[in-house]
């Protein structure tokens, strides 16, 4: 079983496409998206119908949230400009995804478990860093084995051990916004077999020039575009 989880693409269309070109190459058995579709970028309806239109199964990034709140006319912060980009369609669509998806598989004829979160099993806009204390973690997944998350653009793969609990959390990165100082889009294809899990990371090269020139497009804070260019 192999399966592709990505996240964190912020309307960048040019990542997004490449990254779902890389994947679709590697042929996976399934694709998951962990959120935030949207936001920064000038392609979020674009990015909306593309992952509406593959069926991947998707959970609620804070972004996708924002859109689920009364916005004033005329808002230009980044939620606002977001808005005028969507069609009242995909406004319900964000609104209405999961916050979580889980899955189970078998492994060493045992259950495995697999949560996916944006942010935490408690707050959609929670940082789980590499560094996030141990005790916590065990603490966050009483009936979890390994915790997908995303939403610091930041991948990493950790294992964690205490008194005989063994857990894993994998952060998948960010497609179209990367800041662990690589601007290639980023996503994770785990494989499930009967000896564990095999993470592994993949980078996707996009056309950086065109996806800098959608944050001018949507009248979005322009020092995004060096932050791209420079993957933080």
């Amino acid at each position: 079983m192999r399966i592709a989880f990505f996240s964190d693409i912020h309307a960048n269309l040019p990542a997004l496409e490449a990254t779902l070109e890389a994947i679709d190459a590697l042929k996976p058995d399934s694709v998951y998206c962990l959120g935030d579709l949207v936001g920064y970028n000038y392609w979020a309806e674009e990015v909306c119908q593309i992952i509406r239109n593959r069926a991947i199964p998707t959970i609620m990034g804070n972004h996708d949230e924002y859109q689920s709140q009364v916005i004033e006319e005329g808002d230009k912060s980044n939620k606002g400009l977001t808005r005028d980009l969507l069609s009242t369609s995909s406004v319900d669509f964000l609104s209405s995804l999961p916050k979580t998806i889980d899955l189970t598989f078998e492994v060493h004829q045992k259950p495995f478990r697999i949560k996916m979160v944006h942010g935490s099993v408690y707050r959609i806009n929670e940082y789980i860093r590499k560094d996030y204390p141990v005790d916590e973690l065990i603490g966050m997944l009483p009936e979890t084995d390994l915790l997908f998350c995303a939403h610091t653009h930041l991948p990493y793969y950790r294992e964690i051990e205490k008194e005989g609990i063994k857990k894993y959390v994998i952060n998948t990165g960010s497609v179209g916004r990367p800041k662990d100082g690589d601007p290639r889009a980023c996503f994770c294809m785990l494989e499930i077999n009967k000896n564990g899990i095999v993470p592994a990371f993949h980078r996707v090269e996009f056309d950086l020039d065109k996806a800098v020139s959608g944050i001018s497009l949507g009248g979005f804070e322009p020092s995004l575009i060096q932050k791209m260019r420079e993957g933080r």
